[in-house]
């Protein structure tokens, strides 16, 4: 199993090794605009239940976006991957967006260890659907569930291992330095994500 630093270092090969690459200000873009989004759905207020249903489409867009930069495909930086969540199932993008944050809030009432705990578990969701159209929501979740045991501490540490880089883009950057920080865990993610599948597999 690939060690944090090593999974670190293919994540910012898959940025080209530079902030001001295209791959790594094109994952900066597209980690902007998704947030966007949630952020003008939030703060309508009236729209808040907007994002509730369309977060598993955002979600897949996302994922499938990161996951085309860490596999060096061909149409790696399009945009346009971001809105697939809308137009590649998406009634089951819906649903498992719908499913995950209700999971994810049952698990938190029973204190927030365990949603915190259960969100590493169920991390892998939108990734494994990206791989797996034919899968369904509940069969997905399910696969994260099973493909991250024994790994969920493995991805705390990965996201641990970022303090200092948090630290510095907070504290000394007023919080601008996170624009860069964010594309590269969501790069480190999704090279984590790779590197389980070679040491696991689940069901389809």
């Amino acid at each position: 199993m690939a060690s944090c630093s090593e999974l670190r270092a293919r994540a910012r090969a898959s940025l080209e090794n530079n902030i001001f690459s295209g791959s790594w200000l094109f994952t900066l873009l597209a980690c902007v605009l998704i947030n966007l989004v949630a952020n003008v759905l939030t703060g309508t207020g009236v729209l808040a239940p907007v994002l509730f249903i369309v977060y598993g489409c955002l979600q897949f867009g996302l994922f499938s976006f990161i996951l085309d930069g860490v596999r060096k495909n061909e149409n790696k930086n399009e945009l346009n991957t971001l809105f697939t969540g809308f137009t590649e199932n998406l009634g089951r993008n819906i649903l498992t967006g719908i499913l995950y944050q209700v999971f994810i809030f049952l698990w938190t009432l029973l204190f927030i260890i365990p949603g915190i705990v259960m969100s590493y578990a169920y991390s892998m969701t939108f990734f494994i659907l990206k791989d797996n159209p034919e899968m369904s929501a509940l069969d997905a979740i399910g696969a994260s569930k099973k493909m991250m045991k024994g790994y969920k501490m493995k991805a705390f540490l990965l996201d641990l291992s970022f303090i200092g880089w948090i630290f510095i883009s907070v504290f000394c950057c007023c919080g601008i330095g996170m624009l860069w920080v964010t594309p590269y865990m969501q790069a480190a993610k999704a090279e984590l994500y790779e590197e389980i599948k070679l040491n696991r597999y689940y069901d389809e």
